[in-house]
């Protein structure tokens, strides 16, 4: 049933390879709304001009922190199944990714503090899944 109210804001985060974008694909086939994961196609832009993250980590996380912005804001009222939306990573991991490689700030500690969602699945990656 679709209802309008203030919606519930899930994110699926983790590191790669976990099954976010696995169990939000079967969410969306359920008639849930869904975020797809907005620095891939971020990222790909970059790396068809040559660059990369790493090259520019502030600009790309920029990018991605505008987009993923945009998402939470209209999430918040939208029409959806059950008043639940579901994200594929939050903000949160534009500052993970950051403090990764040593470029966290303090804007980026304190900016993850004004994006409250109200529930993560965080999923953990099995080891068998990448063995060489």
């Amino acid at each position: 049933m679709l209802e309008s109210m203030i919606n519930r804001r899930v994110v699926l985060a983790g590191g790669p390879s976990t099954g976010k974008t696995s169990v939000l694909n079967k969410l969306k086939k359920l008639g849930f709304k869904c975020y797809d994961e907005s620095a891939r196609e971020i990222l790909s832009e970059y790396e068809k001009k040559g660059s990369s993250f790493r090259l520019n980590p502030i600009k790309v996380s920029e990018e991605i922190l505008k987009k993923r912005d945009k998402d939470f804001t209209e999430a918040r009222d939208i029409l959806c199944k059950n008043n639940i939306v579901f994200f594929d990573r939050g903000i949160h991991e534009i500052t993970a990714y950051l403090r990764s490689i040593n470029s966290s700030e303090e804007y980026w500690e304190e900016l993850q503090k004004n994006y409250d969602y109200d529930m993560v699945f965080f999923s953990f990656m099995e080891r068998y899944i990448h063995k060489r």
